[in-house]
């Protein structure tokens, strides 16, 4: 009966769960064809090329500028006319806000410009006061070369828009500001270039074509401008968008859809921003068509802003709404949140969950998480159902966008393919980006977001309009796609959410992982050392981050920025432990009227963050930490390179900015000159990715400034204020911001003196070697060159000098100098060690007094022998320190007697206890120590025996001499030129010649200013020319993945290999063409090329005739 009994229990469960399972994979209803198909003839691309072309007119949508807030009221009108409820929900968010910028020219005409983007984010583009004022140069891209001729120390440099970093140079050169040129389209790296994470003050400003134009008419005549730039980080009220929609059956259930309608241009007061705003539209699109086929299911619309603020309307809006009844209560159920943020290179769609904002890493928990929406988009997609035409819907939308693109689609994964999977949920995007779903994902929402596959985002982040670019086909065919997928999950019935498990959290452990936020409380503080306690710092500007590759977050945006209270008290939310990173945070005062940072993070070792938190990585819903500040003058260093390599120490991924290519030792030091020790209070901003940091120094200290690479032994750069008088330098005393310009000149300066001056004094003392003499030599010729070149403003061979004047004397310094100093400190270390108990046994052997005469006896034996040793060991006279270094000797011996003596009467004390609760139990006999009675007894034989003793030692002495004195063991360094020589092998069929060794990918990584380092060596005698791989992002599940874009078609490359203009064309037909030939690429093809880039000035791309077809391209087409 028992068994019967369970068996029918067990057919009951098994018959549950099959019927469940069969729900959950049930074939959408055959009315969502006729929806889905009611979408694809109702979305029209009219409408969203209106809604993108009016969003792009608006000037700027940084969040605070006056085009934001139109968008803002056009978004509000457009939902509430389709009869949509709309609500807004305000958040705080910190914004630079352009107040005036200009330049003046000297008959008093004023020219609009606009500020660039803050450096850190918390440095401004702010001139003083009364602005920067000097003569207008020319210079082109900014390359070295280009400044040669000119007086740059405070001028004002005009140069192009597209030149990379280069006002680095102007910088560095001692420029007051740049003004760059907008002169056409620019990509997105061309906006990352133009500004730098570490907050080093400089005036960066930008000009339109025909005010460029107009000034590089006054820089010929030597005219003088002014510049003037007012810039404040402001806290603004930010706005999202609410709108609903009530569904006509289960109104309880939300499908919710968002976009943002803000925009980011590295120039914020000019942000048309056009492909930025294809989301934004798309969803009003959207929007029309369901106002219009009002779903079972509540709409909610929602329009973030905040997005480049590290997503703060996004988290604000977790906290503030979704977060709180009626979405927790149940009496409003997310069915899913779907964030639209595609753009323009490709009709293809990818879903993702988590972006670079937050970095939200529970994608294996994740992807079981969203399984019941995943069908809707896989295995039982809303594109298999059914249409009254007797078509599918994905046979009625591969029609339409085969017509409209030219291209084919054959599979549902053609327009949509699922990348929340167990791994690499950043899918096939090749750079990163932020979705505006993830903090909403991270408070366990079913929020996930469409983007365009493998998509770029070209001319994301200029200030140029980026209308006219836009593949509006592709745009569509998009729209259609999305617009087929909500409709579908906005009426599907058999779409089924157990709402308990996917509830808003606020912060609780789910399926082995944790979801929702932690409440971070903060105070931004000083200590206060009468009371000895931390004060409040009101409203100091704190930056949250989550921890990118050690020093930052690696992605600029991923920063929340923030300001504290009245009271110095802030509050923000973060994510937990094991699903996000560590929380970093740092805290900052910017001086209204001089734009100075005049108050930072403080990383001394007192009261800084050695003893407080340096971040938080959260195990419960609140935590709260302390900021300590002081008050401090920035100094500014350039050129931070690693003299043996000529490169940064660390170079950063920019697919996905929080892992390194390249990772080696870099690490800056402070020292206070007069104490030779860390100051107790100091900051500073260095990323190892960046050549350039920034020094917080409390006013009135004396500093000097060090950089370690590779190692912590010996520093590579130092910067300490030497003169040939004074070759270990002066210090720099702190009493105003500095800025080194010319650093490498400083560093080349300083190292040299340093070296110079340490190494008389060790040849002064017969101390000599052969590669120090022959580096420094070397590089005092250089250095003098540079200085030559400088004087002739020919800064381009000045740099080029004292690359190789740096390279030199910092490898003598680290790898010969400081090794010798190294060693003489251990050699006096040791002979010190051995002289104090020599000095006892020579006052036994020749004085033996007694009682006060032997204590003065060994005295001054003592003295008599160190008098020797400092007269003829070199090392007591080199060491700074030798007086310390003989007490600690002496220190040393007295420790190990105290040692010894304690151990000896430990050892009684354990011999009494264990006889006193045992009793006697051993047999011990009288034990005496052999060298109590060798050492005395051998003493007195040698003084009862003085001729053979003194015989003895003479002969001792005399091998020690014969041995030492004739001897000089020091290896020697030297740099040998050669040549790899020519290789002229004519391959009989195309090959590859692969050279291990030094530059393997992706470890030995090829820097730019490598490449100029290689260029000062060789100079007239060859031509450089380096070459570029390109891997596309990988992932494990598709492989490397990156689209050539032809004539309606693309193609997949694994990788690129970027070559120079000059390698591929013009040394290939001066040299015989051998790689033509195996390439069977004749020279008068090369010769067409070098015509096509000459006229051009554009890029050329070779192309195999396999891809060529595959692209449906030839000779003299674009791709992209």
């Amino acid at each position: 009966m028992v068994k019967r009994r369970n068996l029918l229990l067990m057919i009951i469960l098994f018959t549950l769960l099959l019927l469940q399972f069969i729900s959950a994979g049930a074939s959408p209803d055959t009315n969502i064809g006729e929806l889905g198909f009611q979408a694809i003839n109702s979305i029209k691309i009219e409408n969203i090329e209106a809604h993108i072309k009016y969003f792009s007119s608006l000037g700027s949508r940084v969040d605070g500028y006056p085009g934001y807030y139109s968008a803002r009221d056009y978004i509000i009108t457009f939902l509430k006319n389709l009869g949509y409820n709309v609500t807004v929900h305000e958040f705080k968010t910190v914004s630079p806000i352009e107040e005036e910028c200009y330049i003046e020219l000297e008959y008093g005409r004023r020219i609009e410009a606009h500020a660039l983007w803050p450096n850190g984010l918390i440095q401004p583009s702010n001139t003083p006061a009364g602005g920067y004022k000097g003569r207008l140069i020319y210079v082109g891209k900014g390359e070295m070369k280009d400044f040669d001729g000119k007086d740059v120390a405070g001028a004002i440099v005009l140069m192009d828009y597209d030149s990379g970093r280069n006002w680095l140079n102007a910088a560095k050169l001692g420029a007051k500001a740049v003004i760059f040129v907008g002169t056409g389209r620019y990509d997105r790296y061309e906006a990352l270039e133009k500004f730098s994470m570490v907050p080093v003050r400089f005036t960066r400003v930008y000009v339109d074509e025909n005010t460029g134009s107009l000034l590089k008419e006054l820089a010929a005549k030597n005219a003088r401008v002014k510049v003037y730039s007012k810039v404040s980080l402001k806290e603004i009220t930010g706005y999202n968008i609410i709108a609903t929609l009530e569904g006509t059956s289960l109104k309880d259930q939300i499908i919710a859809i968002s976009a943002r309608y803000d925009s980011w241009s590295v120039v914020p007061a000019k942000s048309p921003a056009a492909g930025e705003a294809i989301g934004i539209s798309t969803l009003l699109e959207l929007a029309r068509f369901f106002a219009e086929h009002r779903p079972k299911r509540t709409i909610m619309i929602v329009a973030f802003s905040g997005h480049w603020n590290g997503l703060a309307g996004a988290r604000a809006f977790a906290r503030d709404v979704l977060l709180k009844k009626p979405f927790t209560s149940g009496e409003l159920k997310i069915y899913s949140f779907v964030g639209i943020d595609i753009g323009d290179e490709n009709p293809k769609l990818s879903v993702l969950y988590a972006g670079y904002g937050i970095r939200f890493i529970a994608s294996d928990r994740i992807s079981g998480y969203l399984a019941p929406v995943e069908l809707r988009f896989t295995r039982n997609s809303y594109l298999y159902s059914k249409t009254s035409t007797g078509k599918t819907l994905f046979e009625v939308l591969a029609d339409t966008a085969s017509r409209i693109t030219g291209r084919r689609f054959t599979s549902v994964e053609d327009f949509v393919r699922w990348d929340i999977v167990s791994q690499d949920w950043w899918g096939d995007q090749n750079y990163p980006y932020m979705l505006d779903t993830e903090p909403l994902a991270l408070a366990n929402v079913l929020a996930y977001s469409f983007k365009t596959a493998g998509q770029r985002n070209l001319w994301w982040g200029n200030p140029f309009n980026d209308f006219y670019t836009i593949n509006f086909d592709n745009v569509y065919v998009q729209a259609l796609t999305i617009a087929v997928h909500l409709a579908g999950l906005a009426n599907d019935e058999t779409l089924s959410v157990k709402w308990e498990e996917k509830k808003p959290s606020r912060f609780t452990t789910l399926y082995g992982y944790m979801v929702g936020y932690t409440i971070l409380t903060g105070e931004t503080m000083k200590i206060n050392i009468t009371s000895g306690w931390y004060s409040p710092v009101p409203h100091a500007l704190v930056r949250i981050y989550p921890q990118g590759p050690y020093e930052g977050a690696g992605w600029p945006f991923s920063y929340l920025l923030l300001y504290s209270d009245d009271r110095g008290f802030f509050n923000v939310s973060v994510g937990p432990i094991y699903s996000t990173p560590t929380w970093l945070f740092d805290a900052w005062i910017i001086d209204e009227n001089s734009g100075e940072i005049v108050a930072a993070t403080d990383q001394g070792p007192l009261y800084g963050k050695s003893v407080t938190k340096q971040g938080v990585s959260p195990i419960t819903g609140s935590d709260h930490v302390i900021i300590p500040m002081f008050d401090c003058i920035p100094v500014t260093v350039f050129d931070v390179y690693d003299p043996a390599f000529f490169r940064t120490p660390a170079m950063l991924d920019p697919r996905q900015p929080f892992t390194l290519w390249l990772d080696t030792v870099g690490v800056p030091k402070i020292f206070n000159f007069n104490t030779k020790a860390e100051p107790y209070f100091y900051g500073y901003v260095y990323l190892r990715w960046e050549p350039l940091a920034v020094f917080f120094v409390q006013p009135g200290v004396k500093a000097t400034f060090n950089f370690y690479f590779g190692s912590l032994d010996y520093p590579g750069l130092v910067l300490v204020n030497t003169s040939e008088e004074n070759t270990e330098g002066f210090g720099f005393l702190i009493n105003r911001p500095i800025i080194f310009n010319l650093t490498m000149y400083q560093y080349t300066k300083d190292m040299l003196n340093l070296v110079r001056g340490r190494y008389s004094r060790l040849s002064s003392l017969y101390v000599r070697n052969p590669s120090i003499e022959k580096g420094l030599k070397r590089a005092e010729m250089l250095f003098r060159n540079a200085t030559i070149h400088l004087k002739n403003k020919e800064y381009d061979k000045a740099y080029s000098e004292l690359r190789q004047a740096l390279a030199y004397i910092s490898m003598v310094y680290k790898r010969d100098l400081m090794p010798i100093y190294s060693d003489a400190g251990l050699t006096a270390t040791l002979l010190l060690l051995i002289s104090i108990p020599a000095v006892a046994i020579m006052e036994r052997l020749f004085i033996h007094k007694e009682g006060r005469d032997r204590f003065i006896a060994t005295i001054m034996i003592g003295v008599a022998v160190f008098a020797v040793l400092y007269i003829l060991h070199p090392a007591f006279q080199v060491m700074t320190n030798t007086v310390l270094s003989m007490m600690g000797s002496l220190l040393t011996f007295l420790i190990l007697l105290t040692f010894v003596v304690l151990l000896g009467e430990t050892g009684k004390v354990i011999e009494e206890t264990s006889i006193r609760i045992l009793g006697k139990h051993r047999i011990k006999g009288t034990e005496q120590s052999a060298l109590q009675i060798s050492v005395p007894l051998s003493i007195e034989l040698m003084r009862s025996r003085k001729v053979r003793s003194g015989l003895t030692i003479f002969i001792i002495l005399s091998i020690v001499i014969a041995l030492t004195s004739l001897t000089s063991a020091s290896y020697y360094s030297e740099v040998m030129y050669f040549s790899y020589g020519h290789y002229s092998a004519k391959a009989e069929k195309p090959s590859i010649l692969i050279k291990l060794g030094y530059g393997v990918p992706p470890f030995s990584i090829l820097h730019p200013e490598t490449v100029n380092l290689v260029e000062s060596i060789i100079g007239n005698y060859g031509v450089v020319a380096p070459r570029a791989w390109y891997y596309p992002i990988y992932s494990n599940r598709l492989g490397h993945t990156y689209d050539i874009e032809g004539k309606n078609s693309s193609y997949k490359a694994v990788a690129i290999l970027g070559l120079t203009a000059e390698e591929v064309v013009k040394l290939e037909i001066e040299s015989g063409s051998y790689l033509a030939s195996a390439l069977n690429f004749n020279e008068t093809k090369l010769k067409q090329l070098w015509k096509i880039k000459t006229l051009s000035s554009s890029n050329i791309v070779i192309l195999t005739s396999e891809q060529a077809k595959s692209l449906n391209v030839s000779l003299g087409d674009t791709v992209r």
